[in-house]
């Protein structure tokens, strides 16, 4: 029996709103930049992701790391309001560290880490997490039909290019040569069934990788023109359809579940209430953003995984349709040689993850600033991407 599952867009808002999301990356920051020497507490998988993100930021000067073997020693050189201390450890440790420190090193000398900044300094700098949670992401049409004002794959910008069956062999032969090791495989657009190809693709991808997980993200329009034996193919590749109702879809489906149903294909529904706000993160073609700010990129705290398009591996969608953007942007959308990697070039399946890990030139572009909108037509404006004030 297929699995049908169903997700509220607004449910996204509570998401927003929950304490464990938030990071005190500001905060830690600051905190850093009120004391001369800062030492990190524990040299586990949160204090070397921290070190290594500060390392990125170029703030490891002054920096060092203390643990319970050498405590007494920090503890006698220890300078009020000079030195001060991060946590970067779980909880379940302060237990015994903190009586050792309380009374001997001031209050405002010691910062804890909240635990949701503590898990993505873990998770995204651990070799282990990232290769049990990577996924590929393979944007088979970059145009779309209903065209999103702000769209975050700025399909309404970019031209009717596909993702043909020949190059996407070529390539994941070259993924499957490295052994690139990923969870799953997200086919997506613009609106992936506008691909002429598309049904052979999924096909392909299923006899290549016969029991990974594979999803199809799709506004489900081009479905109403399928016919039984298109929707028994899909089915027989085992796929997960994602379909979003956006406000030009709802109502008009009816036909592409029944269908689903019938031919018992697993999907989801995202749907979106008339009010549903649309959340956006803004580019900003005018100031260079903080390179601190990079961590807090989507792409770091969940989305572990890269696109893959015509032999050119991209960490994020802003890189992936740079071309588009800059035709509207008058060409202010500085691409460099480190943005991507050339997937013929890659040697090993490290190379992959090394480059997800790291902070790209093209990071200076985007803010941490998230932007909400009623849902409405793009009018192919970049404005409809940049920061507003």
């Amino acid at each position: 029996m297929n699995s049908v599952r169903k997700f509220n867009g607004d449910e996204y808002v509570d998401l927003a709103l929950n304490e464990n999301q938030v990071t005190d990356l500001d905060e830690m920051l600051s905190f850093m930049n009120h004391h001369k020497k800062v030492y990190l507490f524990g040299r586990g998988k949160c204090g070397q992701g921290v070190y290594k993100y500060l390392k990125t930021c170029n703030l490891t000067d002054g920096v060092d790391f203390v643990t319970s073997d050498n405590l007494d020693d920090f503890i006698v050189k220890y300078e009020k309001g000079t030195d001060g201390v991060i946590l970067s450890l779980k909880a379940d440790y302060f237990r015994d560290i903190l009586p050792k420190m309380w009374g001997k090193i001031d209050s405002d000398d010691i910062f804890f880490l909240r635990e949701r900044s503590k898990e993505i300094f873990v998770n995204s700098f651990s070799d282990e997490y990232i290769k049990n949670h990577f996924w590929i992401s393979l944007p088979i049409a970059k145009h779309c039909n209903i065209n999103c004002s702000a769209c975050s794959m700025y399909a309404p910008l970019c031209d009717c290019e596909f993702y043909s069956l020949e190059s996407v062999k070529k390539d994941l032969s070259k993924i499957k040569e490295i052994g690139l090791s990923f969870a799953y495989i997200n086919i997506t657009g613009g609106e992936p069934f506008l691909n002429p190809e598309a049904l052979e693709i999924i096909e392909y991808i299923r006899e290549l990788y016969p029991s990974t997980r594979i999803d199809v993200y799709t506004n489900g329009l081009p479905l109403l023109k399928f016919k039984h034996d298109q929707f028994n193919r899909l089915k027989n590749c085992e796929i997960e359809l994602q379909i979003t109702e956006y406000k030009p879809t709802k109502g008009k489906l009816d036909y592409v579940y029944e269908m689903m149903n019938y031919s018992q294909i697993s999907y989801r529904v995202d749907f979106f209430e008339e009010t549903k706000s649309f959340f956006k993160k803004p580019i900003d073609l005018v100031n260079e953003v903080p390179i601190t700010e990079y961590i807090n990129c989507q792409y770091y705290a969940y989305c572990f995984s890269v696109f893959i398009f015509n032999g050119v591996v991209y960490k994020c969608a802003t890189a992936l349709c740079a071309d588009a953007i800059n035709k509207y942007a008058g060409g202010k959308l500085s691409v460099t040689e480190k943005d991507y990697l050339d997937l013929s070039n890659i040697i090993s399946s490290d190379q992959i993850y090394d480059f997800w890990k790291s902070r790209l030139p093209m990071c200076r572009y985007c803010p941490r600033a998230t932007e909400s909108f009623e849902w409405k037509k793009s009018e192919r404006k970049i404005e409809e991407w940049m920061q507003h004030e």
